[in-house]
This record gives C-alpha cells, structure tokens and sequence, in this order.
C-alpha cells in the first residue's frame, strides 16, 4: 500500500511509524501516533506508562504551553484506547489502595 501520509515512514497498511505533526486547514494542529509505540502493545515490550511518561516519549521534555499540549495529546490517545478495550491500568490495586497514577498497558501484554 502507498504511504497515506507523505514524507513520512509507514508500515505496509500506511500506519505512520513516527509521530506524525501536520495542520489541517484551518491551522488546528494535528498529531498521529504510531500504535506500534505504545508500552505494552505487542510490537513493544516496555513496561507499562503514564500518560506523562508516554507523552514524553511520544513529543519530547516539553516547556510551558507545548508539556500542556503534550500531555493532552497523549491522554487523548490513551482514553481513546482504553474505551475501545485496547488498553488495560495495570496498576489497577495499587492505584485504588494508595492513590498512585495510573500506569497503561496493552491488554494480553
């Protein structure tokens, strides 16, 4: 299949294999991640995250506004997974008995 997004690496469906930053037109900016990444998928063998800690990862240590942007990004991403089953909080006790942040992994990790 042709790379859907030019410039850009992909794998053989088109899925961008680096994150990907484009505008729309109307200037909104507009971020893809490579699912592949994500600590705990199956192409990953990372331990699972937070959402700071995938954000970093994902964007780089940001400052000011753009670690605001960062953080959104990413916890979109991991809400948007979570919902659809994908993701699992594998600190899950830990997190309800002591207060701690969540951390994310793929489910079947």
């Amino acid at each position: 299949m042709m790379n859907a997004i030019p410039n850009h690496k992909a794998d053989k469906k088109g899925c961008p294999l680096e994150v990907v930053r484009f505008e729309t037109g109307d200037k909104t900016p507009v971020f893809l991640l490579p699912v592949e990444t994500f600590p705990g998928h199956r192409n990953n063998t990372s331990e699972p995250v937070t959402v700071k800690e995938l954000a970093d990862a994902h964007f780089g240590q940001q400052k000011g506004y753009g670690r605001i942007l960062a953080y959104t990004e990413a916890g979109a991403h991991v809400e948007y997974l979570h919902a659809l089953g994908e993701l699992a909080i594998a600190n899950i006790d830990e997190a309800a008995h002591e207060g701690s942040v969540f951390k994310y992994q793929f489910r079947g990790a």
